[in-house]
């Protein structure tokens, strides 16, 4: 039995060699045994994502549907049960286009956005320098998981800790204000402060998030750039002037592009500190959208400024995109 299995085998790899053979010396069966094998990978590749990709494609595109119809509607949680609702195409659009709340709402947004996002990088390019030089010994490793710590911690037991912090009564900001002379500050009522206090808040979670991701690029900085400054007798300042900061230039686009998209769609923070007030100051696009359609219970509002609010995301979202697909070409040449 061994020595017929034996014979087998070789018979099988005489042929395959055989094969091999005739394949080398004939080019268009060279060419066609290429192709063939090309194809094989490539339906063996498609076998193995498509069934997920199309069960993502349901899962994400239904809701969407969903949503676009009921954006085309005047679906109200009162009524709907009374058989009301009535297809009025495009009236939600128009209504809340001549919405001052909702421009409002959009004004706050992107002024948020953009105090955050450029405190965010300035904080963390600052945190990820500064690792970097002390990158060495048992100070360097504690400080990096310190830095950290922030965006770690559960968002909502985050979030419930600097209210606590903010309180008017008993927290310890207003304490340590108190005894400085300064006197207490009304952190989550005052419509001068109300704001601030949010944007201090997603400060502090999110620069540790910058910090990591432009310090795993600074991991990556080549040696032989700094020695060479050094030799030359650059300065600190000169070497992050003409140096670091070029070198980061690409991860710090992609990740102002990520953390702009984020802080776009605020509304964890706001919810919880603030609801959106004092007088509308703290109310985002996001919250914007919650009150229309819990508080408010219009559904069709609220679906038709979600749309809205997607739209707006996605062409933020191009340019990230557009870096990610033409690195997938480089990588498949």
């Amino acid at each position: 039995m061994i020595s017929d299995h034996i014979a087998i085998t070789e018979f099988q790899e005489d042929n395959q060699l055989a094969k091999i053979k005739e394949i080398n010396q004939n080019p268009s069966k060279q060419r066609s045994y290429v192709m063939g094998q090309k194809i094989k990978d490539r339906l063996f590749t498609y076998s193995m994502i498509w069934p997920a990709l199309l069960t993502l494609i349901f899962v994400s595109i239904v809701p969407i549907i969903a949503i676009i119809n009921t954006s085309l509607t005047n679906l109200n949680l009162i009524k709907m049960n009374n058989g009301a609702e009535e297809f009025i195409r495009f009236e939600n659009y128009k209504t809340i286009f001549q919405d001052s709340n909702f421009w409002q709402s959009i004004e706050v947004t992107v002024k948020f956005t953009l105090i955050a996002v450029f405190t965010q990088l300035a904080l963390g390019m600052l945190m990820a320098v500064f690792v970097h030089k002390q990158r060495k010994g048992i100070w360097g490793s504690a400080i990096k998981i310190i830095l950290l710590l922030p965006n770690l911690c559960p968002p909502i037991s985050m979030i419930l800790i600097w209210q606590t912090m903010y309180s008017n009564n008993y927290g310890v900001i207003n304490q340590i204000l108190n005894a400085l002379g300064i006197g207490s500050v009304n952190w989550l009522q005052d419509i001068n402060v109300a704001f601030f206090a949010v944007l201090i808040v997603d400060i502090w979670q999110y620069a540790p998030f910058v910090y990591l991701l432009l310090y795993t690029s600074l991991t990556q900085f080549p040696k032989e750039m700094e020695e060479a400054a050094n030799i030359d007798g650059a300065s600190s300042w000169q070497m992050f002037k003409y140096i670091t900061l070029p070198y980061l230039g690409k991860t710090l686009g992609i990740v102002a592009l990520l953390r702009t998209i984020d802080t776009f769609r605020l509304f964890d923070k706001v919810n919880v500190l603030t609801g959106g007030g004092p007088y509308n100051s703290t109310r985002t696009i996001t919250m914007y959208i919650y009150q229309t359609g819990i508080d408010r219970f219009e559904l069709g509002m609220a679906s038709a400024s979600s749309i809205l609010m997607t739209i707006v995301v996605l062409i933020l979202a191009i340019p990230y995109l557009r870096s990610n697909f033409q690195n997938i070409r480089r990588s498949s040449r």
